[in-house]
C-alpha cells in the first residue's frame, strides 16, 4: 500500500524507525496526515515531535541514493527497533 494524492506518491523519510499503519480509507487518511510549514511535507497524527525524519514527502524530493519507505504492509508490526 502506498500514499498517492493526485499525481504525487508520498514516501516516508526514515526506513529504520517506526513503521506506521496507514488509515483504511481516504477520509481517515486526510485526518491522519498533518500539514507542516512546507506545503508538500506531512507528519502523521501521533508522530513524536522530535522525529521530523518520519515525515512524508513526495518521492520526487528524495535525492539519488537516498533511503525512503514507499510501501506499507498493514500486517507489519509498528516498531522495528
Amino acid at each position: 500500500m502506498a500514499i498517492v494524492r493526485g499525481p504525487v506518491v508520498f514516501a516516508q523519510q526514515v526506513v529504520h524507525k517506526h513503521l506506521t499503519r496507514l488509515p483504511k480509507d481516504d477520509e481517515a487518511l486526510d485526518q491522519w496526515m498533518v500539514a507542516t510549514r512546507d506545503p508538500v511535507v506531512f507528519r502523521y497524527t501521533g508522530q513524536e515531535p522530535s522525529s521530523q525524519r518520519d515525515d512524508f514527502m513526495p518521492l520526487y524530493r528524495f535525492a539519488e541514493k537516498a533511503t525512503y519507505r514507499l510501501y506499507f504492509d498493514p500486517a507489519l508490526r509498528n516498531i522495528l527497533w
